[in-house]
């Protein structure tokens, strides 16, 4: 018998088959690592972000109820004289005006609330039923208040509010956690005031936090126990005593931290991802929970479709060099093989494999120029909003920031022009152009142009990108279906397409991005329409935060604005200076005409007891302003609401009344009834 020898076709056959089947499967694991590397880091960010806004949105809640409590405080320090009934509405008031707080009080130092007390705590909670109910069981020497944290908290030199620890209240026998703020009278702290955040309401708010679809958050307080976390009872379980090592390791790290971090843990025989970041000054922490398999779903689902493909490539290689053999075969592989080399060296731009045959190596070829598109289309995709997301952080201010997204958008979709408009919702027009990003300086500058803004116009914008909730997509003026008055409106601009899209937050609308061309209609490129919606979503983000920080930033101005009122208030002996001292500051402050003091003679007419007047108008001091018949038009129900008279003509049916005050040389004002008290 003759020995049987393989034959050097089958040989390299098979020497072939080897070498790709190795020389593919390493480079589509090295893919696959550096893909799963990015997607890790890509899911860490975006839970680290979602972990990090969920405690936001738990502290705002909490700066609300800080701000009521401060409020509260600088409010009872103003008193001249303590109002008791008052101070039981403003309890009750501040329970029923957040959700989340169950119980009220006001306690003061020994005998400063009146010189036979020892004991003044008044104390209101909510019951099961929502039903607020006074008690004074605080109020006794067997409770003796002074000798808790959450009292001594208020005394602390420097702070205006402290956040206690979580604790079991021995008289409602509630889990809750306490704000304080010092009650002040000439600088002396006379007592603190306190609103009390059930653990119950905490938790229900906690637990209603969804993260993917099995991850779930809940709260760890500064001592370590569970806030919201099924299974683990509040105020009774400790992280930092859990009988998983793994587990109160990590308690510890949690309830240590001072920053956002991540840690990867072995939780009932599952690998999940932990993010944990502070909540505020409250010392507790906010926990996300997400299964690791969860996090990995789509890598996982791109893993079996890439061992599929890489299987079935194998199998076709090698039907092919079965039955061909030849250079035809072999040139194409090699240039596949090159350029696939060079993506998985990171190299994206190489130029597309030329398809020299419709066969399998042809087929191949395209879906490897198809998948290394998809890939630069991802990557371009997510820089770009990177590079917005990083534009609107590192910008200074709002505007700053508008005009790096318009500019971003600008040079991304290759337009004339961008702009930012945000949207009135409570009148329905838009306001003036933000952000406005030109080309170059032959584009016209549309900010000041009052024919973008006509009502017609506002109207169609509002009607077809919010109402109708889509994106306006004008490719062509003159080929458009829009209406006469909007495209002749746009047209006499120099307009030749347009595009709108809609800017929200959450369900809060904001405003719009206008993209357009002046110099040729052009339409966008189709393949990046998709991403204007998240560009939106990013910009509509960066405004809110800016909003929100000029909002805070409002807030403590106007803080300080009346503490320094109430500071100089304070040192004045009698009403008169006290009121002249208030209406200048309305007059500067608002930069009005006139400011008075009316008050109410015997016969019920309104005379004006206290005048500021700023230029040369007449002063009307002890003067009668409106008599009792007229005062009823006006102020029919003086029940400590603001009365705004913006137009005469309009809010003002009596012609006789109109004519009286302008002869007064008013045309418009605002009543504001003062306090009984003063």
């Amino acid at each position: 018998m003759m020995k049987r020898t393989k034959s050097i076709k089958t040989v390299f056959i098979i020497t072939t088959l080897l070498i790709i089947t190795i020389f593919f499967g390493i480079r589509s694991i090295l893919s696959l690592y550096q893909y799963k590397k990015l997607l890790t880091k890509e899911s860490e960010l975006t839970l680290t972000l979602k972990a990090e806004d969920e405690a936001n949105k738990v502290y705002s809640e909490f700066l609300k109820i800080e701000e009521l409590n401060k409020t509260s405080a600088n409010f009872i320090g103003s008193m001249e004289k303590y109002d008791t009934e008052l101070i039981f509405t403003i309890l009750k008031n501040n329970i029923q005006s957040e959700p989340l707080i169950v119980g009220a009080g006001i306690w003061m130092e020994p005998y400063k609330y009146n010189p036979a007390d020892k004991y003044f705590g008044p104390y209101c909670y909510s019951d099961n039923f929502r039903n607020i109910k006074l008690t004074w069981k605080y109020s006794t020497p067997q409770y003796n208040y002074f000798k808790f944290d959450w009292y001594k908290n208020g005394f602390i030199p420097g702070k205006i509010t402290v956040w206690s620890k979580v604790y079991l209240d021995i008289v409602t026998k509630t889990s809750m956690i306490t704000v304080t703020s010092p009650i002040k009278k000439f600088n002396t702290i006379v007592g603190v005031t306190t609103l009390d955040v059930g653990l119950k309401e905490l938790e229900n708010y906690v637990s209603k936090i969804k993260i993917n679809n099995s991850g779930y958050a809940f709260i760890i307080s500064s001592q370590g126990f569970y806030l919201g976390l099924k299974n683990k009872k509040a105020l009774i379980e400790k992280i930092t005593e859990d009988k998983n090592d793994e587990v109160r390791k990590l308690g510890e790290k949690i309830v240590k931290s001072a920053k956002t971090e991540t840690s990867r843990v072995n939780l009932n025989g599952q690998n999940v991802f932990v993010f944990y970041t502070p909540i505020g000054k409250t010392n507790m922490k906010m926990v996300l929970i997400v299964p690791v398999a969860e996090a990995y779903h789509s890598f996982n689902k791109l893993l079996a479709g890439d061992v599929i493909s890489f299987l079935l490539t194998i199998l076709l290689i090698t039907t092919l060099f079965t039955f061909v053999f030849s250079k035809k075969i072999t040139d194409p592989l090699s240039n596949l093989v090159s350029k696939m080399q060079q993506v998985t060296s990171g190299n994206l731009e190489v130029k597309p494999v030329k398809a020299i045959s419709e066969d399998e190596i042809g087929e191949v070829s395209k879906n490897f120029n198809t998948m290394t598109e998809t890939i630069r289309n991802l990557i371009e995709r997510e820089t770009i909003l990177r590079t917005i997301t990083n534009s609107i952080l590192t910008s200074d201010n709002l505007d700053q920031a508008l005009y790096k997204v318009s500019t971003e958008a600008g040079k991304l979709f290759d337009v004339d022009r961008v702009t930012i408009r945000f949207f009135e919702s409570e009148f329905k027009f838009f306001s003036d152009i933000l952000g406005e990003y030109r080309r170059n300086e032959h584009v016209p500058l549309l900010k000041g142009s009052t024919v973008l803004f006509s009502k017609e116009i506002e109207h169609f914008i509002y009607s077809e990108i919010f109402e109708k909730n889509k994106l306006l997509i004008v490719d062509n003026i003159d080929d458009s279906q829009l209406p006469i008055v909007v495209k002749n409106a746009w047209k006499d601009i120099g307009i030749k397409s347009i595009f709108i899209v809609p800017i929200r937050y959450k369900t809060r609308t904001i405003g719009g991005i206008f993209l357009s061309n002046v110099e040729q209609a052009k339409a966008l490129d189709p393949e990046k329409i998709d991403i204007l919606l998240p560009i939106a979503q990013q910009a509509a983000l960066g405004i809110h935060l800016f909003q929100l920080a000029n909002q805070l930033g409002e807030s403590l101005k106007s803080e300080r604005s009346i503490k320094n009122i109430i500071f100089e208030t304070e040192k004045m002996k009698n009403h008169d200076d006290i009121y002249n001292y208030l209406l200048n500051e309305l007059v500067n402050r608002f930069n009005i005409d006139r400011a008075i003091h009316l008050h109410l003679d015997e016969n019920n007419n309104l005379y004006v007891k206290n005048e500021v007047v700023k230029g040369n108008l007449k002063p009307l001091l002890g003067e009668t302003i409106l008599c009792a018949q007229d005062t009823k038009e006006i102020i029919p129900n003086f029940d400590n609401k603001f009365i705004v008279i913006d137009k005469l003509e309009k809010d003002i049916e009596n012609p006789k009344l109109i004519k009286y005050f302008k002869n007064k040389n008013i045309e418009a004002f605002l009543l504001y009834p003062t306090s009984k008290i003063l």
